[in-house]
C-alpha cells in the first residue's frame, strides 16, 4: 500500500464516525421530505419523473466533482474521499465506471417508469398498500437505514483492512446486491404479514 494511501488509525476512527452520523442525518432528511411529500397526495407519474429529475442532477454532479454524496459536502467527507481515493489506485476507476453506470441505469428505470405509469395512480397508496402512507414509508426507511449501516460497516471495515484492493469494487457490489435482496425481501414479507 502506498504511504500516501495511509491515515493515522485515530483519525480515521473520526472520519467514518462523521460519516455514520451524517449518513444517517441524510436518511432522516429525506425521510421528512418523502413524509411532506404524502401531503400532497402525487402521481406514480409524477413521483418518477421527479426521482428522475434528482437522479439526473446526482448524475451531472458526480461527473463534475467525482461523489455523489450531494448532502455530504464537508471538509471531513472530502478527506475522506480523498483517502479512498487514493487507497483504492486502479480500484478507483472500476468504482467510478460502476457508479455511473449505475446511476444512468436508475436514471433509465424510473424515466421508463414515469412514462407507462398511469396519470391517476397515487403513488404513495400504492406503495404502502395502506391508507396510512406516512407509516409505511417510515417502516420502509426504518429498513432502508439498518441496510445502509450495515452494507457501509463491513465495506469500510474491509476498505480499512485490506493492504490490496484489486477486485474490491465488485466485491463489495455484489455483497451489496445480496444484502438489497435479503432486506427486501424481509421487508415485503411483513408489509404483507401485517396488511
Amino acid at each position: 500500500m502506498n504511504r500516501e494511501s495511509e491515515m493515522d488509525n485515530e483519525k480515521l476512527v473520526k472520519l467514518r464516525k462523521h460519516q455514520f452520523i451524517l449518513n444517517n442525518l441524510t436518511m432522516l432528511i429525506i425521510l421528512i421530505f418523502f413524509l411532506g411529500l404524502t401531503m400532497l397526495d402525487i402521481t406514480t407519474k409524477q413521483f418518477y419523473f421527479g426521482a428522475a429529475t434528482l437522479f439526473i442532477v446526482q448524475f451531472i454532479f458526480y461527473l463534475k466533482y467525482g461523489i455523489t454524496d450531494l448532502l455530504l459536502h464537508t471538509k471531513k467527507m472530502r478527506e475522506l474521499h480523498e483517502y479512498e481515493k487514493k487507497k483504492l489506485g486502479k480500484e478507483e476507476r472500476k468504482q467510478r465506471f460502476l457508479v455511473i453506470g449505475s446511476q444512468f441505469s436508475l436514471i433509465v428505470c424510473f424515466v421508463i417508469l414515469g412514462t407507462i405509469a398511469p396519470y391517476e395512480e397515487k403513488f404513495f397508496r400504492i406503495l404502502t398498500f395502506s391508507s396510512l402512507p406516512q407509516l409505511g414509508i417510515s417502516y420502509f426507511f426504518f429498513f432502508m437505514m439498518i441496510l445502509m449501516n450495515v452494507i457501509t460497516f463491513f465495506r469500510n471495515r474491509a476498505f480499512d483492512r485490506s493492504k490490496n484492493l484489486e477486485g474490491f469494487t465488485m466485491k463489495m457490489f455484489l455483497i451489496s446486491l445480496l444484502f438489497a435482496f435479503f432486506i427486501s425481501s424481509i421487508f415485503l414479507s411483513s408489509i404483507f404479514f401485517f396488511i
